[in-house]
C-alpha cells in the first residue's frame, strides 16, 4: 500500500500476470539412414530455450539385411524382401551393388509372379545341369513361358551376369504375354547411348522406361550391356508388381 505524503490518498498495488510461454518446437523425423530429433523448444514470444530435444535413432537396425542402410536401393530392397521376391546372403547381407546372375533374376521374377509352379520340371538347355537347384522352377517357368530364351548354342548360362537390356527384356516378356499388361502409348527411349540397344531388346527397354519400371544409370545413359546389380533388380521389381497390382 502506497499513502501520499501530501494529502493522504492511498492506494494498493496490483499484480500483473505474466504472459507465459508459447511453447514452439521442430520435430526432425528419424529415416533408415539419418537420425532424427524431437527438436528444442523454445519460446516462440521471447526466444527463451526452454528445453532441449533428443536423438532419435535412425531406423535401420530393423532392416533384414546387414549392408542396405547407404543404399540407394534400401526402400525397394526393403520391399522386395517383405514381398518374398529378394532373398539374402548366408551372412545377413544383401550386396545391393553386387552384379545379379542370369538365373538370379529370374527367379526373383518368378516369386513376383507368385512363384508358380512350372508344368514341366526339365529344361532343356544344353548347360542346364550347371543351374542350381534354387534356381531350376523359375528357368523351367520362364522357359514354357517364353519369357528367358537360351543362346544360339542352346546353352542358358545360368551364372553369366543379366545385363540391363536382358533384365528389362525378361520383365517385358512376363508383363505382356503372362500378365497381359497394356503399355498404351510406348515413347523411343531418349538416351544418349540408345543405339547400343540390341535390336531384341530394343521394344522392351523403351516400354518399360515409358512405364516408369526402368530407369537409366544417369538421366541420359542407359548401358544397356552393362551388368544389372540386385538392388536394381528389386526396384525393378517392385515397381513392376505395384504397377500389375489393382489399387482400391
Amino acid at each position: 500500500t502506497h499513502t501520499c505524503t501530501r494529502c493522504g490518498d492511498s492506494h494498493v498495488d496490483s499484480t500483473v500476470a505474466a504472459l507465459g510461454h508459447d511453447y514452439i518446437d521442430v520435430v526432425t523425423e528419424p529415416t533408415c539412414t539419418e537420425d532424427g530429433y524431437t527438436g528444442d523448444i523454445y519460446c516462440a514470444d521471447c526466444g527463451k530455450l526452454l528445453k532441449k530435444g533428443t536423438v532419435i535413432p535412425a531406423n535401420h537396425d530393423s532392416d533384414p539385411f546387414n549392408d542396405i542402410a547407404e543404399s540407394g536401393y534400401h526402400d525397394y530392397i526393403i520391399e522386395a524382401s517383405e514381398l518374398g521376391i529378394a532373398k539374402g546372403c548366408a551372412d545377413g547381407s544383401y550386396k545391393p551393388n553386387q552384379a545379379i546372375t542370369r538365373a538370379q533374376f529370374v527367379t526373383m521374377l518368378w516369386r513376383a509372379a507368385g512363384a508358380p509352379e512350372p508344368e514341366k520340371s526339365e529344361i532343356d538347355f544344353t548347360d542346364a545341369e550347371y543351374i542350381a537347384e534354387p534356381f531350376t522352377a523359375a528357368v523351367a517357368w520362364g522357359t514354357e513361358n517364353g519369357i528367358v530364351a537360351g543362346y544360339t548354342d542352346d546353352s542358358f548360362k545360368p551364372d553369366q551376369p543379366i545385363s540391363r537390356a536382358q533384365m528389362a527384356t525378361f520383365v517385358y516378356r512376363y508383363m505382356k504375354n503372362v500378365a497381359e499388361y497394356d503399355f498404351g502409348e510406348v515413347k523411343a527411349a531418349e538416351f544418349d547411348d540408345a543405339a547400343e540397344i540390341a535390336a531384341p531388346f530394343v521394344d522392351a527397354v523403351n516400354a518399360l522406361v515409358s512405364a516408369g519400371i526402368v530407369k537409366g544409370v544417369t538421366a541420359n545413359t542407359f548401358d544397356p550391356n552393362g551388368a544389372a546389380v540386385r538392388g536394381a533388380a528389386a526396384a525393378v521389381l517392385v515397381r513392376m508388381v505395384h504397377l500389375l497390382t489393382p489399387t482400391v
